[in-house]
């Protein structure tokens, strides 16, 4: 069943607070950068991925688990700001975690959780009122959504499952449309064949696996195991790398309920993630031209 072309999106992700430390030099082994502490701003994939769809012009349901906390009432006010609706929201956790994000003079971040709870896995429930279902978590067994979006024929795409979980998941276990990844969040042998261990999970309802390189581009993989490749954009300045692999999911996924073809998807997607390396922040302000 195809969405219509502004569908109403069940975003299941994380809204984060993520606590930007701005370093004075690049991290490596054993050196000793300084650096200067930020404080929290709005972020997780849920909001990255969910701004780029509001500004692209679909409405976005954000479904995750945050607490009643000053901090996580922040956050809810921001999201909400942004165009979200939150109504679905739990907010039973007993605090709100941070996430560290290292930022280098590069615009390039390393990321360090700690202390993060397991991603909640909503009730089926949530779906009802939506078109179509976007999945990230790290949760192993998140799959059961997109088991519960396929038994209503709702469109779906998914990261795929971390690297730390994918191998010993159950055949079949997360029926995906799509599945998008980094490169960098592969295990070794999904990276060599992201199809296998893709379709492995998935099951036959899988029609592309996404993989993105950062500045070396990004491909699509199909049944027939050709690869599509789409290069990135010139970027002359890195501000912040920080959440660009979910604007690049954000723009494929606008142009894929638009019912675009995979070349174009892939450009659209490459397009949002260059304007984020050019933003301040993990979400984008505005669309690219």
């Amino acid at each position: 069943m195809a969405p219509p072309a502004q569908a109403r999106i069940a975003m299941v992700a994380s809204l984060n607070a993520d606590r930007v430390i701005r370093l004075d030099r690049r991290i490596v082994s054993g050196g000793r950068p300084r650096g200067t502490d930020e404080g929290p701003r709005i972020g997780g994939s849920g909001v990255n991925v969910g701004t780029a769809l509001i500004l692209a012009g679909h409405p976005v349901q954000l479904i995750t688990r945050v607490a009643h906390d000053a901090l996580a009432d922040r956050l809810v006010a921001e999201v909400e700001a942004i165009g979200f609706d939150v109504s679905k929201l739990d907010r039973s956790l007993d605090h709100s975690p941070e996430t560290m994000l290292l930022l280098d003079p590069e615009g390039e971040r390393t990321i360090l959780k700690i202390g993060h709870h397991l991603a909640w896995v909503p009730p089926e429930d949530v779906l009802d009122g939506a078109d179509f279902l976007f999945l990230n978590s790290r949760n192993p067994d998140a799959g059961r959504i997109l088991a519960a979006a396929a038994a209503r024929r709702m469109p779906r795409i998914a990261q795929i499952p971390p690297a730390e979980h994918e191998a010993g998941l159950p055949a079949g276990s997360w029926p995906a449309e799509v599945f998008v990844a980094s490169i960098d969040d592969l295990a070794p042998a999904a990276a060599a064949d992201p199809w296998a261990a893709a379709s492995r999970l998935a099951g036959p309802g899988l029609r592309w696996v996404i993989v993105t390189y950062g500045a070396d581009g990004c491909d699509a993989i199909g049944p027939d195991g050709r690869r599509h490749h789409c290069a990135a954009p010139h970027v002359a300045h890195v501000v912040d790398t920080t959440g660009a692999g979910d604007a690049f999911a954000g723009g494929f996924t606008d142009a894929w309920l638009r019912g675009a073809d995979i070349d174009t998807a892939l450009a659209r997607g490459s397009a949002f993630g260059a304007l984020a390396v050019q933003t301040e922040g993990s979400v984008l302000k505005s669309l690219p031209d």
